[in-house]
């Protein structure tokens, strides 16, 4: 994980604070001693105190480090504690470096002698850091958990609004004037013919509609839903093209109720058809793997005319599909193009486990 260097705002109101309550410490250990007989001079009392609080501010990263690697305990304590264990080593030796440096610049005017034996200073504040470091860690923890909340809202909103998105244009295509026009142009040749396939044809648009248009729709649906979507799309299709369009499936054993996105699949398919439009047959091959770290892997490819002609007319609906799987998954999901084995174009979907249903 990346050294993330803290905002200023909240680094300087932890000085002020730091200085604020060393300040109270001097005085109070001031008027300690003097209660006792004893007259210490001010200064170096509030120089050593002020030197450790800014030695412990200036160690701070490494708190917030530990914190952001830590995690927040989800049942594996021992690597939560060891982590912590190593991020309290680590700052209380960064707090004494940065106290020992400090001493040594403001020692030759108050006198090294005030600070005491280096050895008594270094007790005095591992000490201290047995609970200063878990105290900043649990204040780590608060601003952790408030962010990830934060994100996580901005996160469901931003997905509210891209499924909405995605609803539409999956509803502009479904109602698009050629696909429908094509559509009823084909249950009408067929109808006089075949009754059944006519009611299995309208049933199907009745479907992709139902579907679409289903606001209380979650983002996410089992592989064996989107293939059942997928395979009524494409049974309209076939109505048209005919022996010109054939999709194969292969989704490895135990997948079909794992989590994917709506409408994913079917989009892809979708965009390999539109963009291929031909008099020449197209093969789409839809190919579902899942390895043992749980990462779903989706490729749908074709026999069409290239990458770079399917990704310019396909660009925008790519983007807003990689933009949902991101919103639904984190950062561990992606979207990859390249060209087919088959010299058409490749789209590849890597799917974590789904945080959102």
């Amino acid at each position: 994980m990346a050294w993330e260097p803290l905002a200023l705002a909240p680094a300087l109101a932890l000085l002020a604070l730091f200085l604020a309550i060393t300040t109270l410490q001097g005085l109070a250990s001031t008027a300690a001693l003097r209660a006792h007989g004893e007259v210490p001079a001010l200064l170096p009392v509030l120089a050593g105190q002020f030197t450790g609080a800014i030695a412990a501010w200036m160690a701070l990263p490494v708190v917030a480090l530990s914190v952001r690697r830590a995690g927040v305990p989800d049942g594996r304590w021992a690597r939560f504690g060891g982590t912590h264990l190593a991020g309290y080593v680590l700052f209380a030796l960064a707090h004494l470096a940065a106290m020992l440096v400090l001493r040594a610049l403001v020692g030759v005017a108050i006198g090294r002698a005030s600070f005491g034996p280096i050895g008594a200073q270094i007790a005095y504040e591992v000490r201290a850091d047995l609970v200063l470091y878990p105290a900043l860690a649990g204040v780590w923890y608060v601003a952790l958990v408030r962010d990830e909340r934060r994100a996580s809202e901005l996160r469901a909103a931003r997905l509210e609004q891209a499924l909405a998105e995605s609803r539409l244009d999956a509803l502009g295509a479904r109602l698009d004037p050629h696909f429908l026009f094509n559509t009823l142009h084909t249950i009408g040749a067929v109808m006089h013919e075949d009754l059944a396939r006519t009611e299995t044809l309208l049933a199907n648009l009745g479907d992709l509609l139902r579907v679409t248009l289903d606001e209380a729709s979650r983002p996410t649906w089992t592989l064996a839903e989107e293939h059942t979507h997928t395979e009524r799309y494409v049974d309209i299709l076939r109505a048209r093209f005919a022996d010109r369009l054939s999709v194969a499936w292969s989704v490895a054993p135990g997948l079909m109720a794992r989590a994917v996105p709506r409408f994913s699949i079917q989009m892809l398919v979708e965009n390999a058809v539109k963009h291929n439009q031909r008099s020449e047959p197209l093969r789409v091959e839809v190919l579902v793997t899942g390895d043992q770290d749980g990462v779903l892997r989706i490729a749908v490819s074709d026999d069409g005319r290239g990458l770079a002609d399917h990704a310019r007319k396909a660009g925008r609906g790519l983007a807003r599909l990689e933009e949902t799987i991101e919103l639904i998954y984190g950062r561990g999901a992606s979207l990859e193009t390249a060209t087919s084995p088959r010299g058409g174009a490749l789209v590849a979907i890597r799917l974590p486990e789904a945080r959102v249903g």
